[in-house]
């Protein structure tokens, strides 16, 4: 019962935000992300050091949200770029 409870209490809190790192806003205020070159790279990023870059073999590329979405790309888990 009391774990029941819990879990209602739980589902009904709304989630916070992740604080949004300089990159997050920069991304969000319709600056660039950053995008790996390679054909089974699928994600884009707030920053050209993110971890998620780190096994990147070919260039990167520069893109706007906007443009990065459109080409079928999704934000990093890792650097949480804005949408």
């Amino acid at each position: 019962m009391l774990a029941t409870v819990l879990a209602l209490i739980l589902l009904q809190t709304p989630p916070r935000p992740a604080a949004a790192s300089p990159a997050r806003k920069a991304a969000a205020a319709g600056h660039l992300v950053y995008l790996c070159g390679g054909s089974r790279s699928f994600a884009y990023h707030a920053a050209p050091d993110c971890e998620g870059l780190a096994w990147c073999t070919t260039e990167l590329r520069k893109a706007t949200v906007a443009a990065a979405t459109k080409q079928g790309r999704y934000p990093c888990g890792r650097c949480r770029p804005a949408r």
